[in-house]
């Protein structure tokens, strides 16, 4: 008797573990089906519109016809790989940072300011000669909105530039003109430290500051009709929050705050608040944007 009370007892867990088990199962099942229903509506969305990447840094040494981006190169982005991950737009960074003055005395004089310019040129011209002499049936340079859409139509990939660090301008406020007819289509003023133009937020580690926020020049800058009537948009990247808060007071077109992080969820960053420019941005009458990395 007590053989068949303990084979029933063996049965009856059998069952229930197969039940369990075939639950557990179907709770896999499920879930992996819901999962590939996630991706493919992500891929549809992905396929349906123009991704971009806002921020590219580039050397002119992978812009030549030995080395270029039409290989599949170690950099963060070339075209295989764009084509390969369905990237449709990069925006190719003219970025050239000032040397420290301490360690390099020229840095804010117009020998300092000339190496940079020419190096900031050359960032230029690579990027045309990728667009116009390398991969002209790969990719081409946007000029304008209506650029972007029309190229990515064509199948092909879109380049942007943007100009990280005003420092390259020196103190010729007509190279603003000139980088614009570069291509260059938004410049932040300042980047990893204070320059002749802006403070940068780095100076939020010691609290020392060169400007409270814009130099006279960097005024100039903002309020050169030349900026505005271009149509270029000041990006308020890596600037201090006084500066930034200052290339509002002065622009007169909307301003692009670029590579921000939220300071609560980030504080090692001071790169710029999110929140904070979120609120400034709301304050302009045109509107702007706020990229938030």
């Amino acid at each position: 008797m007590q053989e068949k009370i303990n084979c029933l007892g063996r049965i009856t867990s059998l069952l229930l573990l197969g039940v369990v088990g075939a639950t557990a199962l179907g709770g896999l099942a499920a879930a992996s089906q819901a999962e590939q229903d996630l991706t493919a509506r992500a891929r549809a969305i992905h396929e349906r519109v123009i991704t971009l990447d806002t921020h590219n840094d580039i050397e002119p040494s992978n812009f030549t016809r030995a080395c270029n981006y039409t290989m599949n190169l170690t950099t963060q982005v070339s075209l295989p790989k764009m084509k390969a991950g369905g990237l449709d737009v990069s925006f190719m960074v003219v970025y050239v940072g000032q040397s420290n003055p301490p360690q390099v005395a020229d840095a804010f004089r117009p020998s300092g300011y000339e190496r940079a310019y020419k190096a900031a040129v050359a960032k230029f011209d690579a990027i045309h000669y990728l667009t116009k002499e390398i991969a002209p049936n790969d990719i081409e340079l946007s000029l304008t909105a209506a650029d972007v859409t029309r190229i990515a139509k064509s199948g092909k990939k879109v380049a942007v530039i943007g100009i990280e660090n005003g420092y390259p301008l020196g103190t010729d406020i007509k190279r603003v003109k000139e980088f614009w007819d570069r291509g260059g289509r938004y410049m932040s003023l300042a980047h990893n430290g204070h320059n002749q133009l802006s403070d940068s937020n780095t100076g939020e580690a010691n609290n020392q500051w060169s400007w409270g926020g814009l130099s006279p020049l960097g005024r100039q800058v903002i309020e050169d009709e030349q900026v505005g009537n271009h149509g270029r948009r000041v990006a308020p990247v890596e600037g201090s929050d006084d500066a930034d808060g200052r290339s509002l007071e002065g622009a007169s077109h909307r301003v692009a705050f670029g590579r921000s992080q939220i300071r609560e969820r980030q504080p090692q960053y001071g790169r710029r608040d999110a929140d904070g420019g979120e609120d400034e941005r709301r304050r302009h009458p045109d509107g702007g944007l706020v990229r938030v990395r």
